[in-house]
């Protein structure tokens, strides 16, 4: 299934991985390769071993502060 038609809702406050990856425009493996790990992304909130969740307000703030860098260089 296409991951653009497993992605139902991203107004939720929180988001999985796949969820994360999309909302922010990266593939899943280049999220979890790399974005996932950088100091400066939100951390995401644990809800057991194999379930983690990122808050949405936090992807968005990062998100915005990934567009002021790319503007600080024009």
């Amino acid at each position: 299934m296409n991951t653009a038609k497993k992605i139902q809702n991203l107004d939720r406050p929180y988001l999985n991985a796949t969820e994360a990856a999309y909302f922010i425009h990266y593939g899943k493996s280049q999220f979890h390769a790399q974005v996932k790990r950088r100091p400066d992304f939100p951390q995401p909130v644990r809800l057991s071993n194999s379930k983690i969740l990122w808050k949405r307000s936090d992807l968005e703030e990062w998100l915005q502060g990934q567009i002021e860098v790319v503007r600080e260089q024009w």
